[in-house]
């Protein structure tokens, strides 16, 4: 993994995706859709940020490992610049996943597709929304 001069911490491939992320807003989306009701200095765009950030190397750990992941990742430069390892515990993951869970993931899903739709440079001929639905599985027999 690729350190950060002068440091002791990696960006490796996660700058990559962090500057996609950063680029398509989606984290001003997740923030105007689920605003933030507790002290966590993160945001709730910010902890689905670095919850996609470990998806890349760390997936199949319990939350409350998630510092200590972390810990060698340079957080300020791929979450945002006040945000340390410390910040990240499983509190603050529970809480987001809950109010994700409580506004609805497809709907945040598809505002996040529409905005970046919205944004992109040269636009959209065709849509495609996949919109088939297991009745089976929700009618009574």
């Amino acid at each position: 993994m690729s350190l950060v001069a002068d440091s002791n911490v990696t960006i490796a491939h996660l700058g990559i995706v962090s500057g996609i992320i950063d680029k398509l807003g989606i984290c001003e989306y997740i923030d105007r859709f689920i605003p933030k009701k507790r002290s966590h200095i993160v945001t709730p765009g910010e902890a689905v940020k670095a919850l996609l950030l470990n998806c890349m190397g760390f997936t199949e750990r319990r939350l409350y490992l998630m510092p200590a992941y972390f810990d060698d990742v340079a957080t300020e430069r791929l979450i945002g610049e006040r945000i340390e390892a410390k910040h990240l515990n499983q509190y603050l993951f529970g809480e987001t996943l809950d109010a994700i869970a409580a506004a609805g993931p497809t709907e945040l899903f598809t505002g996040i597709i529409l905005e970046i739709l919205d944004n992109l440079l040269h636009g959209v001929l065709r849509l495609h929304y996949d919109t088939f639905v297991f009745y089976h599985s929700i009618l009574p027999r």
